[in-house]
């Protein structure tokens, strides 16, 4: 493990361990993050202030030795989350229950559109499903970060064209299928950033 700041280390030490895995603390209603993802921010200044805020528990390893730090405090979890991709882009991902999708009426789940298209080249024509598939994989890590309810909208072409030789850099917008609310996002996959903010708009309503 990475060698921590003293402060830090301390405060790790003196956190109740659990007997149970993380699998187990999550069907329990537990939430939280990979100790190894965590590391970064026990830095011993206000990374660490932010966790501490959180009544954690270290879970048991798992058998490939992965501990993570589990609270009941969901609330703390996703303003500690919020506050992370403020500060630097990016959050780790959460160990959480799966949430069941229920669809807000007015809101049609649409295959996902792109702009910024070259000239005569259609959306239809972008999303193959070849295309389709690898970018649900990628969207898998916006929905890790943002919520299981992040449903993908729109992509911008030209974005992920011209960068497409430099490392992937995703951009688009989605829909929080809780409500309706529009977000623009963008995932840059080489230096693992992750950002989203909302558009102020509610896309309910809409057809196809």
């Amino acid at each position: 493990m990475t060698d921590l700041h003293p402060v830090a280390q301390r405060w790790l030490d003196q956190l109740t361990t659990s007997t149970r895995n993380i699998d187990s603390l999550v069907a329990e209603g537990f939430q939280g993050c990979s100790l190894l993802d965590l590391l970064p921010w026990l830095d011993g200044g206000q990374g660490l202030a932010a966790i501490e805020a959180i009544d954690w528990v270290k879970s048991r390893p798992d058998e490939d030795g992965d501990v993570a730090l589990m609270t009941v405090d969901a609330e703390g979890l996703d303003r500690l989350l919020e506050w992370m991709l403020e500060t630097r882009g990016s959050c780790p991902m959460v160990y959480a229950l799966e949430e069941d999708i229920v669809v807000p009426d007015g809101i049609t789940l649409l295959r996902p559109t792109a702009y910024n298209l070259p000239k005569g080249v259609t959306s239809e024509e972008v999303f193959d499903e070849e295309f389709s598939e690898n970018l649900s994989a990628l969207f898998a890590a916006i929905k890790d970060s943002y919520g299981n309810h992040a449903h993908l909208y729109r992509i911008d072409d030209g974005q992920l064209v011209e960068t497409i030789e430099h490392g992937l850099f995703l951009a688009g917008q989605f829909i929080d299928l809780k409500d309706g609310e529009l977000f623009d996002f963008s995932m840059d996959a080489i230096n693992q950033r992750i950002r989203y903010q909302s558009t102020g708009c509610y896309h309910v309503g809409f057809s196809a």
